[in-house]
């Protein structure tokens, strides 16, 4: 793409010196599309603003637009997204007194990954069905296919993550019968989300493998930087933690490197979860101090809820349990006003947790059927192994003998499924909840939770780790 980037400057070149103002004018947008495509953000942007004089200059009002479309776009590969915002609502009103059907559908499209990013999940399916109905009616494959895997970005956030791989699947297919290089790239990356969520590992990591070896033919370092961060993502739920950090790190320069606000607001929320979850506060706290003037001042708010769910791990740790509670509840209110299912299912599970951390066994026990049942809805093993996990540990307190046994015949199932045990560290979770309980309750409080950990981890089969949190944990203090 370089090469091709390279050799384009020559037509234009000549079609200037023989005073070819047209030819000049369609050669310069070609160039800036390819120059945007690799991240060379300022030289498009001089291009743009050039050939957008020229059609000034002979009236053409639809070229005028596709510049200003051309540059609407590169504010959203930046990561701004009131400045694109408006710029698609300026564009897409110009458009239509012109009646240019193919600007309104792109404008539309634009609009709608404006909608995402704000957590307006349900305006954002809607434009971006809205975009594509538009783009079949102009027979524009690449458009179509481009809104169905934006919709299954949206679905998984939905809950509906079977839908969203079967959408993936068909726009991926329609991608490849177009040659349409960087699109493929696009599906191969939604479907290694939506295989990550469902604990399908190995074949997450070979769209994700497939998605980066594409931008990276493409020499497209935003898709790239994406695929670098899903990476990270698949290494953190597949139990490899530590491991998460070095594609973090090379996300975080990447996006960087780039200027994009976006990309690097999500690397910074992802890398603070890792770091609270290996029990480093302060690094994780460093992140989100870095992660907040990102998405304020760029319109991120549909991420705020991920931010509020952090700072409660953070609590958490730090024992400030009441704040966790609290910031639990904040990201659970966020991610039910914007229809977030995710989000609501992670949150209830960590309000669940925060509760029983706090001795208060009742609460905790009227979260966790809730949270079981959200858990349920996302069709992510992920949290569905938390959600159980909780559930089991609250019946055995509660002497429900019968839930007991169904939910632990449920983790057995789960546990069967690639080492999903192993993969998302049930036992040492609860060995690290043990401890925390016993620490700030009393034994009385504490022992029958520990032993229905203890009860728990031996069912699942880690018979090692059982005996060993009974013989730390199950001591009177000395």
């Amino acid at each position: 793409v370089e090469e091709i980037a390279v050799k384009a400057k020559m037509p234009i070149e000549e079609t200037r010196r023989v005073g070819d103002t047209v030819g000049e004018a369609l050669t310069g947008e070609a160039l800036a599309g390819v120059l945007t495509l690799v991240t060379r953000y300022e030289e498009a942007i001089d291009i743009y603003d050039r050939i957008q004089q020229l059609y000034e200059q002979f009236g053409e009002e639809a070229g005028v637009l596709r510049c200003q479309l051309g540059l609407a776009e590169i504010a959203r590969f930046c990561g701004d997204y009131p400045m694109c915002e408006q710029m698609f609502r300026d564009i897409e009103a110009k458009a239509k007194e012109l009646g240019d059907q193919s600007l309104q559908a792109r404008c539309t499209f634009g609009l709608a990954q404006c909608s995402y990013a704000k957590g307006d999940l349900e305006g954002a399916i809607d434009a971006f069905r809205r975009a594509r109905k538009r783009a079949e009616s102009l027979e524009d494959a690449m458009l179509c296919s481009e809104a169905d895997i934006e919709i299954a970005t949206c679905i998984i956030a939905h809950g509906h993550v079977e839908n969203a791989l079967s959408t993936a699947r068909m726009a991926l297919e329609v991608k490849q019968s177009i040659g349409d290089t960087l699109g493929q790239a696009h599906a191969h990356l939604i479907l290694s989300m939506c295989l990550r969520r469902t604990h399908r590992i190995e074949r997450a990591k070979q769209h994700v493998v497939r998605a980066r070896t594409l931008n990276e033919r493409l020499g497209h370092v935003y898709g790239i930087a994406k695929a670098v961060l899903v990476q990270a993502e698949i290494a953190w739920v597949s139990g490899e933690v530590e491991k998460s950090f070095e594609p973090i790190q090379d996300s975080r320069k990447l996006h960087t490197e780039i200027g994009d606000a976006h990309g690097l607001l999500l690397t910074l929320l992802h890398e603070g979860l890792c770091r609270a979850e290996i029990g480093e506060a302060d690094a994780s706290r460093a992140c989100l101090a870095e992660a907040l003037p990102l998405m304020e001042e760029n319109g991120l708010e549909h991420y705020r809820a991920k931010y509020m769910l952090v700072e409660g791990l953070i609590a958490e740790l730090e024992g400030r349990l009441e704040d966790a509670v609290a910031f639990h509840d904040e990201a659970l209110k966020r991610g039910e006003d914007k229809g977030h299912l995710d989000m609501m299912s992670m949150a209830t599970i960590a309000l669940c947790k925060a509760h029983i951390l706090m001795g208060d066994f009742h609460a905790a026990s009227r979260e966790a059927p809730l949270a079981l049942e959200r858990a349920e809805a996302t069709g992510h093993t992920h949290g569905l192994m938390f959600a159980l996990t909780l559930r089991a540990l609250l019946a055995r307190l509660d002497r429900q003998a019968e839930v007991l046994s169904s939910t632990l015949r449920r983790l057995r199932v789960l546990n069967e499924n690639a080492s999903a045990l192993n993969h998302m560290r049930i036992p040492n979770r609860l060995v690290w909840l043990c401890r925390q309980l016993r620490a700030r309750v009393s034994d009385e409080r504490a022992f029958p939770v520990v032993l229905s950990a203890v009860e728990i981890i031996r069912a699942l089969g880690d018979t090692e780790t059982a005996d060993k949190l009974a013989r730390q944990v199950l001591k009177p203090r000395g």
